[in-house]
């Protein structure tokens, strides 16, 4: 399909691949020194870069001895909402409540992105992006 027919048109994205997101320039450069043949224009490539920088995000601050299974599962659900790595502006929280009916959810909403006349991601919104309760 021509791009210029996708032109205007607004799609779900899972990150801000390409963009000039600090984190996804952290992605891109941990991706090119530690790694072999890693496509970083690969959603499944920088969605397991958001989880783990996430995870390593929901655990600043908590001391060597909580890192047992317990403690840590403890630290993440009692984290501050933070920028969730490579999300664009989306925060995250673990503490059960983003999505009542999901609790393992840690998002709200979602990001966007505008096409232009090559059928390319322009800029990323986020969207729905609401705070998530104590």
């Amino acid at each position: 399909m021509p791009g210029s027919i996708l032109e205007g048109m607004v799609i779900g994205a899972p990150a801000p691949i390409g963009s000039d997101d600090p984190s996804v320039k952290r992605f891109e450069s941990v991706a090119e020194t530690y790694g072999t043949d890693i496509d970083t224009s690969n959603g499944v490539a920088i969605g397991m870069f958001t989880s783990m920088a996430g995870f390593r995000e929901a655990l600043e601050g908590v001391s060597p001895s909580e890192l047992t299974p317990a403690g840590t599962a403890a630290a993440v659900k009692r984290a501050p909402e933070r920028d969730l790595p490579a999300g664009g502006g989306i925060q995250f929280r673990c503490n059960g409540k983003a999505n009542p009916a999901l609790p393992a959810s840690c998002v709200r909403g979602g990001l966007s992105t505008t096409l232009d006349d090559k059928g390319q991601p322009t800029t990323y919104t986020p969207l729905g992006q609401t705070a998530i309760p104590d």
